[in-house]
């Protein structure tokens, strides 16, 4: 026994020492614990030490696949090997052997068993952070391991809690793992580029593309610590280019709750100009270690064993969360009388800033019954949601949790100071009192309405100067406002009265929040337009409160404030445009009006956007209206107490403009007289058909009308020589059972061979039962029971019977709406390669990484009939504009004509030669000499030469001519002049498509300039090759970044349902993308 220890301990020595090389077979493979990019990390047990490690596979054919677009992919395996054997400390993970077989590599590795750092920053599936002295304790454990990493000369540049993993048998420390990324700086051959890392631990000069030193690893540090202490990262967006965009502008905020020393440290170590960065100096870590941390340097102290939140703070939370869920959607809360709350009021200062940072990092603290609480009084807490330049509970992060949709009422209150003809400048308490009585009854007059948001626009008070009587106008404003259901949110929008002077905004902000800032809706908003009988939608929206008086003020106090949030503003602009399907600005003057601001500011200068709403009424359905102005309505309270509300001339003259409006609209699902449908009959045929009273098709060898098609896309039945619909799609294949299922002898008809003798109905009976007007489903019936068989038929068998039978005698056609996804469907079914092999999930991929949206302006390159730029104009719905390039004589669309669109949505599309626009001459004049004196037909003239053409044809013919012209003219895309499409490709494009059979690489280069900055594009190719050449110059290039091209995806094919066959299994590849966005050179530097 004594022997077999000493063996088995000799031979641990070996494996773990000895430069020879172990084999996998050596190895018993236990639970995978880890996967990365291209390997897989497993718990491997040697067979003779029963010695656990980590074993590292790295997959050799995925190595391959991704070298394509990720060419340092070796250099980065080798890199991780050359450091890992070099580094030997207790806080970096030890690599013990390498080796590999014909499919793998294999790092053979020190297995640590605590899990990564990332996991104890959570608590309930949420991030908090820990206790700052456990944050220490891990603080101590990565400047040991930097320390001796830079000593040796080597940058890690990937520092994440993911890539620290704790070890369990070290008393809880920290290894740093994942050393692919890194830089060598003695020996430099397998470096890679200088952009790598993740993009919310990035130093600014990662970021610029710089040659960086060991403070880039500092800069993580700092982005680690802050996120050890609160369980956010203090850079992280929406998106990978907003989170650059912000490290570059280096602006963050620390929670309240956080000490001096680390906020003091974490300060540092984000210190944007990387000489200036604590650490970086000639005392290197010396300068950290004095400043924050005190290190034993002993590896036996074991980590702190706190509890992080406190069990007092979490039961609080758990108290508030039972009590909101307890409150139902109208019910109400007394707060005052809370035993809750009075636990709150009975804590400190820090200990109310460490619950509100946990309420929302748990997304709690927006919620109706829990935000109040934490302000003066529970009415003034409802007016102050707006902070940090956001709105609590409709952030862009927190808005991608819900999933329903929202409507929200616009207010405009009655100005109660001076600019105002129907309230004097100074009020009596009898006015005001009044003024509150007609408030009161507005606010309970919405809170009946399934309202979500209200939007109140104006100044709640007469004066924020005179502090006596203001605060006791604020107060009663807001217990009148509080009256408002408490699922209700209360958006302010700052009036002129606030923005008079520095204290008066101060005054402001102190009781209504925010004077500027941002709120989101992630999905369907309904906006409420009292009295106006309109209701407006739109999805995925952003939406901007501005405070118009800083604007127009010529007050010298608040030129800053005015230009901070000038330059705020065209921030959130630019955040809005990548991130939002559209952008709203709502603010209390009118923008397009400058005579209603009594200034001579033009306010279209000063704000210029456009805005988009969606009208959802009996007459106008789904159209985009395009503004040139904000819409706000005024609901002034009215004099006539039989009616609470009233529009205003702005309301009025929206309405009028409406009204007048010459739109064509068109139900979504609804077929009209002329449309092209897709008729897919249960006889395995598919077309295209024309609809019309007097088309007929052919169904069961017979000319059937198509006149019942005409209202709704649905299916049809023929009986009795006409089609009627039915509920339900086509017959379905009969379903074989599985394998292995039993088969009752009286029911095994594996020999049995079908004869019409076994049929007793014979044809002359079938034409008998026709002519007595018999359905299809009679006759069919009348078969089962004549047949003499069919009670000894197996279930398939019979399903297999009414499938054929069904066809022939109740033959059924289903009509489609022609739309992107049905056309694409049956492209793809009938002639794949005239939409270039592409599929329907393959479409709807490239429309969402071009960030298709209403109003913009997409450069599209299509040679897929017309498909893409379909898809594109049916999602635009004619509010937008598609300039569409083509080779060639003329541009082919057949698909586009398909689509049964509107004039205003083919008036959308503008078509053009490549050759002629593919380089502009900006020395060359708008319009030509020539083009100015091109001779052109009046329309007086072309009505004469309509007229004689019409005269040879008879009455049928030339009612067909005229619906012909009808069509052609529905369906013509509209060419414009010359210089009209010079500017618009000047004014660049929002997105880039490129789905064409042309070399993707030179054409993408030409049409680029005409691209917009932090604008994203997209390329379509059924062949990898060429994408793979283009991704590799595209690299090179400093202006695009977060390239990415997919690989080939693969569908698995079936026979039947539940049964497959082996060689049945192949590539669905439906093409592949390459996508990345185009910015400004300035923000992405590199060597050329």
């Amino acid at each position: 026994m004594l022997n077999n220890n000493i063996l088995i301990n000799e031979q641990e020595f070996v494996l773990q020492n000895e430069t020879k090389k172990p084999s996998i077979k050596e190895f018993r493979l236990g639970a995978q614990i880890g996967v990365g990019n291209f390997s897989r990390i497993f718990v491997a047990t040697h067979k003779v030490t029963k010695e656990k490690y980590a074993l590292k596979v790295i997959d050799k054919s995925r190595v391959r696949r991704l070298q394509v677009r990720h060419h340092n992919i070796y250099n980065e395996i080798k890199l991780e090997k050359q450091v890992l054997n070099r580094l030997r400390h207790p806080n970096i993970i030890r690599l013990y052997h390498t080796f590999q077989d014909e499919r793998s590599l294999y790092f053979l590795l020190e297995l640590l068993e605590g899990g990564e750092l990332l996991a104890k920053l959570y608590n309930e599936k949420t991030q908090v952070g820990v206790d700052e002295e456990l944050a220490r304790f891990y603080f101590a454990d990565m400047i040991n391991a930097l320390e001796y990493m830079h000593a040796n000369k080597v940058i890690h540049r990937d520092l994440k809690p993911e890539n620290m993993i704790i070890d369990l048998k070290q008393n809880g420390h920290l290894c740093l793992i994942d050393f692919g990324t890194a830089k060598d700086l003695d020996d430099k051959s397998l470096n890679g580029p200088n952009f790598v890392g993740t993009p919310e631990y990035m130093s600014p000069e990662t970021i610029d593309n710089k040659s960086v030193s060991h403070t880039t690893d500092l800069w993580a540090l700092g982005c680690i610590l802050y996120q050890l202490l609160t369980g956010e990262t203090p850079y992280g967006a929406g998106s990978v280019y907003l989170t650059l965009l912000r490290i570059k502008e280096g602006t963050f905020d620390i929670p309240s709750f956080i000490t001096d020393e680390p906020r003091d440290l974490i300060e540092k170590l984000l210190t944007r100009d990387p000489n200036q960065r604590i650490g970086g100096g000639d005392r290197g870590m010396a300068e950290i270690k004095g400043n924050y941390v005190t290190l034993s340097g002993s590896r036996r102290s074991p980590a702190p064993k706190t509890l992080y939140p406190s069990p007092y703070l979490l039961e609080i939370i758990l108290d508030l969360s039972q009590t909101e869920n307890k409150r139902g959607k109208t019910g109400r809360v007394d707060i005052i009388g809370d035993i809750t709350q009075a636990r709150i009021l009975s804590m400190s200062q820090n200990e109310k800033h460490q619950l509100v940072h946990l309420l929302r990092r748990k997304q709690l603290l927006h919620l109706p019954s829990i935000f109040p609480r934490f302000f003066e009084t529970p009415q003034r807490g409802r007016c102050m949601y707006a902070n940090r330049r956001e709105y609590t509970g409709y952030t862009h992060q927190l808005q991608n949790t819900f999933d329903v949709g929202f409507q929200f009422a616009v207010l405009v209150l009655p100005c109660l100071s001076g600019g105002c003809d129907t309230v004097e400048k100074s009020m009596d308490d009898d006015a005001w009192n009044k003024h509150l009585t007609d408030l009161h009854r507005l606010v309970a007059s919405i809170s009946q309405m399934d309202v979500e948001i209200v939007v109140l626009i104006g100044d709640s008070v007469e004066s924020f100067v005179d502090r006596a009587k203001t605060c006791t106008q604020i107060d009663q404003v807001q217990a009148v406002f509080d009256q408002f259901r408490p699922d209700i949110r209360l958006v302010f929008v700052p009036g002129p009265i606030s923005s008079e002077s520095t204290e008066s905004l101060k005054e402001y902000q102190q009781c209504f929040g925010d004077d500027y800032y941002t709120f989101w809706f992630a999905l369907q908003i309904i906006v409420l337009l009292f009295n106006a009988n309109n209701v407006y939608r739109c999805g995925g929206s952003k939406f901007i409160i501005l405070n118009s008086s800083i604007y127009l003020s010529q007050e010298a106090e608040l030129i800053a404030d005015k230009t901070q949030q000038q330059t705020w503003y065209q921030k959130e602009l630019e955040n809005g445009h990548l991130c939002a399907r559209e952008v709203y600005v709502i603010s209390y003057h009118m923008i397009a009006s400058a005579k209603e601001t009594k200034t001579e500011v033009d306010c279209v200068q000063l704000f210029d956007f456009i805005m988009t709403v969606w009208l959802r009424d009996s007459t106008l359905k789904g159209i985009a209206i395009r503004l040139r102005h904000q819409i706000t309505f005024d609901y002034g309270l009215s004099q006539d107490k039989s009616e609470s509300v009233r529009p205003s001339r702005h309301s009025t003259l929206i309405n009028d403009w409406l009204t007048t409006m010459d739109i064509k609209s068109r139900e979504a699902n609804i077929i009209y007289d002329g449309d092209t449908v897709i008729c897919e009959v249960s006889d395995g045929r598919m077309f295209f058909q024309t609809v019309s009273t007097k088309e007929c098709i052919r169904i069961s060898k017979t000319l059937t009308s198509l006149a019942p098609v005409i209202g709704a896309a649905s299916t049809f039945e023929y009986q009795n020589q006409k089609l009627v619909k039915v509920s339900g799609g086509l017959f379905p294949d009969p379903v074989a059972p599985e394998f292995g299922e039993a088969i009752v002898p009286i029911c095994d008809n594996r020999h049995y061979t079908d004869t019409n003798s076994a049929q007793k109905l014979s044809s002359e009976s079938i034409a008998e039962l026709r002519s007595q007007g018999a359905t299809g489903k009679e006759i069919i019936e009348a078969l089962v029971e004549n047949s003499a068989t069919w009670n000894d038929r197996t279930e398939f068998s019979k399903q297999k019977y009414l499938k054929k039978k069904q066809t022939k005698y109740m033959p059924r056609v289903r009509v489609l709406k022609c739309t992107a996804e049905s056309l694409c469907k049956t492209y793809r079914m009938k002639n794949p390669e005239k939409i270039r092999y592409m599929r329907e999930d393959t479409l709807g991929q490239i429309l969402m990484y071009a960030n298709i949206y209403a109003t913009s302006q997409a450069l599209v390159l299509d040679t897929c009939m017309g498909l893409v730029l379909g898809a594109i104009a049916e999602r635009q719905d004619g509010n937008g504009r598609i300039l569409a390039p083509y080779i060639g004589q003329n541009p082919c669309v057949d698909i586009l004509r398909r689509f049964n669109f509107d004039r205003k949505s083919l008036a959308s599309i503008h078509s053009f030669p490549f050759e002629e626009f593919a380089l502009l001459d900006e020395r060359e004049d708008d319009i030509t000499k020539a083009e100015l004196s091109e001779p052109k037909l009046t329309e007086e003239e072309k009505r004469k030469m309509e007229q004689e053409r019409m005269k040879k044809y008879t009455e049928e013919e030339r009612k067909k001519h005229e619906l012909k012209k009808l069509r052609r003219d529905q369906n013509r895309i509209v060419r414009q002049p010359r210089a009209v499409i010079r500017n618009w490709l000047r004014d660049k494009s929002d997105l880039l498509i490129l789905a064409s059979e042309y070399d993707p690489e030179s054409t993408f280069i030409t049409l680029m300039p005409y691209l917009g900055d932090s604008r994203p594009f997209v390329i379509y190719s059924e062949c990898l090759e060429p994408l793979t050449k283009a991704f590799s110059s595209f690299q090179k290039m400093n202006s695009l970044i977060d390239l990415q091209l997919t690989e080939t995806w693969t569908r698995r094919y079936q026979i039947l349902p539940g049964r497959s066959h082996p060689e049945m299994n192949m590539s669905g590849c439906s093409g592949y993308l390459l996508t990345g966005t185009k910015i400004a050179c300035n923000l992405y530097k590199g060597k050329k």
